[in-house]
């Protein structure tokens, strides 16, 4: 009986402790009950008390009046977040073991308010609410996958790019073939529907002959997906070469590599435009600069979009598992908690000793010399991002 009163005193004091800086936003009364729901909901998500307060404290310091709102509120969480990379840059302990743990569990919960949000979106319900130029893959059974994106997309039909595969016979027949549609919306998930082609033909687009087929449409489509992952757009010099060996994730790799740019990242992979092709499936390395770190993702590629227009291609790349310190340093680019403060990001980062004959040397890249800009698949690889190579021969 006395030990369960002493317990009972302990925790008392501890709320009490806990509590009593919310006078400063409001009543102890009011206090209390904010703190205690946002107490349940952090242990709910795995956070320690000492967490718990440093979460409340930063509530309070970025002006929040119901803290309970910060696993629900991505606005207000992103706030807290921004002021505990601060604090923890400021006191140089962002790189502690303790530190790195806390945040990976505070990026997995604003995460989660990122999945819900998404979820409660509608997205699309046919396939007539596709945008134009979206980039498709298109499955004929027996035949393979094949690259497309959409041309046109009218009320009874939609006009889509014929794949261009080697795959594929010459004389291969497309009308009336059953196929299978899918595609990835932005900042949403992953689609499929079922069509049928009916009518190949070629269309003079752009001073240029162009062939086309004509699918119908369907008002039956599946969200297959969700997106899950957090992104950012980005537009800086990389390298990519296979993953024919055992590489470090966050650290440097001196290999035979292929200039690049990276066009996106998050935590669980990125995107990358390249001059020449890749198959999807192809396990690769890309190397570049984050923070002033060299960063390198190790992943395999599940989708390969070529232009043949411009020779290029934007692969899409699913990371390995990456270490935690590394997946932090992404959700601080992701959520604007740092910003990226490399001045230099040179082609050849660790390669200080090597000297190419002087027509293959490319010069540092200043951001102040390249403006950022996002890439879509009808703006061209910059020239000296271009190669004529083709990872087929990998």
């Amino acid at each position: 009986m006395q030990a369960l009163l002493l317990s009972i005193f302990i925790l008392g004091a501890i709320a009490l402790f806990l509590v009593l800086p919310f006078n400063r936003i409001g009543s102890s009364k009011t206090g209390a009950s904010r703190f205690f729901g946002l107490f349940s909901k952090g242990k709910e998500a795995g956070f320690s008390t000492a967490e718990i307060k440093t979460l409340r404290q930063l509530a309070a310091r970025t002006g929040m009046e119901h803290p309970g709102a910060l696993f629900w509120s991505r606005v207000q969480f992103d706030g807290c977040i921004k002021a505990l990379v601060r604090d923890l840059r400021s006191h140089r302990t962002f790189d502690t073991a303790e530190n790195q743990a806390f945040l990976h569990r505070v990026f997995e919960v604003r995460k989660r308010i990122e999945v819900e949000s998404r979820k409660k979106k509608l997205g699309i319900t046919t396939s007539r609410n596709i945008e134009v130029l979206q980039p498709i893959q298109v499955v004929v059974s027996g035949a393979g996958v094949f690259q497309s994106k959409v041309l046109e997309n009218g009320f009874n039909y939609m006009k889509i790019a014929r794949p261009n595969s080697t795959a594929l016979p010459i004389n291969f027949e497309w009308k009336g073939k059953d196929i299978i549609v899918y595609f990835a919306r932005k900042e949403d998930g992953n689609y499929a529907f079922e069509s049928v082609v009916l009518e190949e033909f070629i269309s003079e687009q752009e001073s240029a002959l162009e062939s086309i087929l004509t699918i119908k449409q369907n008002d039956v489509i599946q969200r297959t997906q969700f997106r899950v992952s957090m992104r950012a757009k980005t537009h800086r010099p990389a390298f990519l070469y296979p993953a024919g060996q055992a590489v470090e994730t966050d650290g440097p790799e001196v290999i035979s590599r292929v200039k690049c740019f990276l066009e996106d990242i998050s935590d669980s992979g990125c995107a990358v435009a390249i001059g020449g092709t890749a198959p999807a499936g192809l396990k690769v390395v890309v190397q570049f600069a984050l923070d002033n770190m060299p960063v390198s993702i190790s992943g395999t590629v599940r989708a390969s979009i070529f232009d043949a227009k411009n020779n290029s291609s934007i692969l899409h790349i699913q990371a390995d598992l990456l270490p935690q310190n590394v997946q932090n340093l992404i959700m601080c680019i992701v959520l604007g908690a740092i910003q990226d403060e490399t001045d230099v990001v040179p082609f050849a980062i660790t390669e200080p000793d090597e000297k190419p004959p002087p027509a293959k040397q490319v010069p540092a890249v200043r951001r102040h010399d390249a403006p950022r800009k996002q890439h879509t698949e009808d703006t061209p690889v910059p020239q000296n991002a271009q190669r004529l190579f083709s990872w087929d021969d990998v």
